[in-house]
Parts: C-alpha cells; sequence; structure tokens
C-alpha cells in the first residue's frame, strides 16, 4: 500500500500535467493511479472502479487525491459503492476528466488533448499545477501516510484472508470465460 500511495503522490507532485488512457480497465491500485493524474480519459467500454470491499481491502490509499478529484459526495460514492463504471459514467462519478466518442478515437482524442495541453505556457502550467495541489490538500503528507495506513490494516486482518479466499475459490469454480 505504500507504494501505491508514494507512486499517486509522485504522480501528483510531477511538475508537468499527467494525462492517463484508459483502454480496458483500471481497477482497484489501476483506479488509484489513474487519481493522481491531471487528465483521465477513457473508452466509453472502459471498466473503472474500487471494487475491494468484497475482498476486505479499503482504497484509503486513494482517498486524499480522489476527495480533491471528485469531492467527499462523489467519493463515497465511488470508494463505498465498489461499482464498476463504463467511461461515460466515470467522468460523472469523477473518476476521469474525458470519455472518448468510440474506442476507436480514443487514441487521436487522447493525443489531441495532450497537443492542446503543450501549446500552453510551461511555466503557467507549471505554477497552476503546484498551487493546486497545494490548495487542494491532496498533498499532505499527514493525510496520506494516515491513509496508507489505513488500507494496510484492512489488508492484514482475518477479513481479508477469509473474503480473499472465497473470492478465488468463487473464481476457481467458475465456468471459463470464452472470448466473443
Amino acid at each position: 500500500m505504500l507504494e501505491l500511495s508514494q507512486t499517486v503522490q509522485a504522480l501528483r507532485t510531477l511538475p508537468i500535467p499527467v494525462v492517463c488512457e484508459v483502454r480496458g480497465a483500471a481497477l482497484a491500485g489501476g483506479c488509484a493511479l489513474l487519481a493522481g493524474a491531471d487528465f483521465v480519459i477513457v473508452s466509453p467500454d472502459a471498466q473503472v472502479g474500487y471494487p475491494v470491499h468484497r475482498i476486505g481491502v479499503s482504497p484509503a490509499v486513494t482517498l486524499p487525491v480522489l476527495l480533491a478529484n471528485a469531492g467527499p459526495g462523489a467519493t463515497r460514492g465511488v470508494t463505498m459503492g465498489g461499482s464498476i463504471h463504463d467511461g461515460p459514467s466515470a467522468v460523472r462519478a469523477g473518476l476521469a476528466t474525458h470519455c472518448a466518442a468510440t474506442p476507436e478515437s480514443l487514441a487521436n482524442e487522447c493525443i489531441a488533448l495532450v497537443t492542446n495541453l503543450l501549446s500552453k505556457g510551461p511555466l503557467a502550467m507549471r505554477a497552476t499545477k503546484q498551487w493546486m495541489t497545494e490548495l487542494d490538500g491532496s498533498t499532505d503528507e499527514a493525510r496520506r501516510h494516515h491513509a496508507s495506513e489505513a488500507s494496510a490494516a484492512a489488508a492484514e486482518g482475518d477479513e481479508f484472508a477469509e473474503m480473499l479466499g472465497d473470492f478465488w475459490q468463487r473464481r476457481q469454480s467458475a465456468p471459463p470465460i470464452t472470448p466473443r
């Protein structure tokens, strides 16, 4: 959990805009990484979310940054609800900033976003990012540390071991998935 927290923090404090392109699934830790980005552009058929409570894990590690991105109400819904969001729903929930029109247009729309960002004054962009992360509190070391410890503590107990074992048992007894 500590490494994930440090990685999210590193993304958040890079002096340049961080853009993530999501094709496919970004769940649990993958979704936490997205919280560290400034811009997240998803495919309409992406799968984004924190479905971790079903195995006894808390997504608390991402809360300091996600709160700054999505606000308290949306963050509660996303982290405690455990739903997996498609692209448009991920934008509405505050997990992404943009949704591509089609899966096929994702790469081009991401390139257009990056091209637009590169046309801005780099010093102005750096100053804006620095002030935003300072003012939103997402880089507060004490908050990050407490959130990381809360996530780690949930993953060390009997509840986690039992729920994870049950999860794997169900997965092993499920019929194989056949590609379409």
